[in-house]
């Protein structure tokens, strides 16, 4: 397994690295763990100019710049170190490098994806605030809206003196959003192919989305009542939620299941609040456009919204 993750040396990052413990990873991997800076030229042309000239950034020289280019370089591989010795604890048998870059923070870890085709982008759901670095919550929509590979959204509370929080006893309990479609599959797959304790638990939700336009789709399919079509896709989910539940099962995983009919984002939501979920797992689109409406709005909304971890998986 090839693994991407994003750093940007703030506490949410170092909770990005913690929460791993509970992502299932094999024993073995290759990582890479990448820092970027944004050059001191590129932040005074940005928006944040008009509010850097309160500590007179903008009246700087050209040597200046250079000067603080430099040093964010240093203090940013110092950072990106710490964070590959914290994940080594974690991942003692796996590969690990570091990787500094300048420019914008978004497009770099997309240009790294495409170069390097990891398996997962692991990325921090908050980062550092204040005018010398973008906001960790930005970068991470925008890697999960455009990179063609699986992303990891982590969540956590931030523990005291920043050292992991102990959860002794407590079983990995994670949630998977079934809606019939190539992605969810795949994120069962996924689930499926993890390294889990025996005592891991997993629910599958299928959600029959009662907010879906079905006015095309029964066009579509010759004119049919539209509370036809929408018996049509409840009946393809429940039963993609019974083979995903087969699935999960012959993988050691203890299992439950439920079919659940509302809007989708917000029931899964809900779901994982109130069954205290570590992760969630869903795929990045659902059935097809006809059948279903574009279902990226879904993952977003829950990788947005989720008070847990989040998984958005893409199919090959």
């Amino acid at each position: 397994m090839k693994l991407l993750l994003a750093y940007d040396g703030s506490e949410y990052s170092d909770v990005a690295i913690d929460d791993l413990r509970r992502a299932g990873l094999p024993q073995a991997g290759e990582a890479i763990v990448m820092e970027v800076t944004e050059p001191a030229a590129e932040l005074m042309d940005s928006p944040y100019a008009a509010v850097t000239t309160c500590v007179g950034w903008l009246g700087c020289s050209e040597q200046a710049v250079e000067e603080l280019t430099e040093r964010e370089a240093e203090e940013s591989q110092i950072e990106v170190n710490r964070a590959a010795q914290r994940l080594r604890q974690i991942l003692p048998d796996w590969w690990i490098r570091t990787e500094t870059r300048a420019g914008h923070p978004t497009t770099a870890i997309l240009n790294k994806a495409d170069e390097w085709r990891p398996d997962l982008i692991v990325v921090g759901s908050h980062g550092r605030t204040g005018l010398d670095r973008m906001l960790m919550g930005r970068v991470s929509m925008g890697v999960l809206h455009h990179a063609l590979t699986s992303v990891r959204i982590c969540r956590g509370a931030l523990p005291p003196n920043n050292q992991p929080e102990a959860q002794p006893g407590k079983p990995i309990r994670l949630l998977v959003g079934v809606d019939a479609s190539a992605h969810a599959a795949a994120a069962v797959r996924s689930l499926a192919a993890r390294h889990w304790p025996r005592d891991t638990q997993v629910r599958v939700i299928g959600v029959a989305d009662t907010e879906l336009p079905l006015a095309g789709a029964a066009a579509a399919w010759g004119g049919i009542m539209e509370v036809e079509v929408y018996d049509k896709i409840r009946d393809e989910i429940s039963r993609a939620v019974a083979e995903a539940a087969r699935e999960l099962d012959r993988a050691g995983l203890g299992v439950s299941h439920d079919l659940l009919c509302g809007p989708a984002a917000r029931l899964l939501l809900a779901e994982s609040q109130r069954w205290q979920a570590d992760c969630i797992y869903v795929g990045a689109r659902g059935i097809g456009a006809l059948r279903r409406i574009f279902a990226g709005s879904v993952s977003s909304n829950v990788a947005s919204h989720a008070q847990c971890s989040v998984e958005v998986i893409r199919a090959d």
